[in-house]
């Protein structure tokens, strides 16, 4: 099932060329990501999926339908989005914050109970249900961050799968230790099991090779590779869009794609490694 797909999409702003004839499908049951440098696209991309902006041209489709086809509750109950920043300084608990997720699902006694028990399971998925009770702003950057990924769970939560869900992360574990983040990449790839399609904006290329189904590499606007991680991370795309040095190897823990990587002016791979 065909969860989002940009058509050709392309998006003009401050003068420049944001994105440029940008097309991909994501299904239900995969996990991509999108990498590349600083000011490639990716979030760019990311608001275009979730209808937060409008592209100049090309179209976009979530969950079997145009976008811009969806009424605005049925598409959030949906499609939920962790953006890369959230400001909230009002005194919600973290549970309060998650039962945010669930404003599209209605209101009323029977919802009202349904949604305490969503709310409380997604934050014992992301490890957090200890923090229910606690308010959101006086928690640390990493745990706010796991109550909005909480948050966006709860808010695709308990629909019927008909016509598929969609997910869309923007640099999710920017602010977690190197335990939460395979933490909550383990958690992508449960929710993508579930039927969802889950897209998410990614700086570590260990991460993403670790645990993208797919991958898109965006430079300047553009999309340069997308596909397994073993076809797109490769020292070529890698030389070509970071300006590093690349060598591919196997985790030995995992079994996972995994990149050495070095400055390409200050590098020499020796002859045995080059791919």
């Amino acid at each position: 099932m065909l969860i989002a797909s940009t058509t050709g999409v392309s998006l003009h702003l401050g003068g420049r060329d944001i994105l440029s004839d940008v097309s991909l499908e994501v299904r239900a049951g995969e996990v991509v990501a999108l990498v590349g440098p600083n000011g490639a696209g990716k979030s760019s991309l990311l608001r275009l999926i979730a209808g937060e902006t409008r592209p100049d041209h090309g179209g976009i489709s979530v969950c079997g339908r145009p976008l811009d086809g969806w009424p605005m509750a049925a598409l959030a109950r949906r499609r939920s989005v962790v953006p890369q920043d959230i400001q909230l300084d009002f005194a919600f608990t973290a549970l309060e914050v998650v039962l945010i997720g669930r404003s599209p699902h209605g209101a009323g006694r029977e919802e009202s109970r349904r949604a305490q028990g969503i709310a409380l399971d997604c934050l014992e998925r992301v490890g957090a249900a200890h923090l229910a009770a606690r308010f959101y702003p006086s928690l640390s950057g990493g745990e706010r961050q796991r109550v909005q990924i909480a948050r966006a769970l709860a808010q695709i939560a308990g629909i019927e799968v008909d016509g598929g869900r969609c997910l869309l992360l923007d640099e999710h574990t920017s602010n977690l230790d190197p335990a939460h983040q395979h933490g909550m990449f383990r958690l992508a790839r449960e929710v993508a099991a579930e039927g969802v399609g889950v897209i998410a904006v990614v700086h570590d290329l260990n991460l993403a090779a670790a645990y993208g189904d797919r991958i898109a590499v965006l430079d300047r606007g553009e999309l340069v590779a997308f596909g397994p991680p073993e076809a797109v991370l490769t020292p070529a795309v890698i030389g070509q869009v970071f300006g590093l040095a690349c060598v591919t190897l196997r985790n030995p823990l995992t079994g996972s794609l995994t990149l050495a990587t070095a400055p390409l002016a200050s590098t020499s791979i020796p002859q045995g490694l080059r791919a």
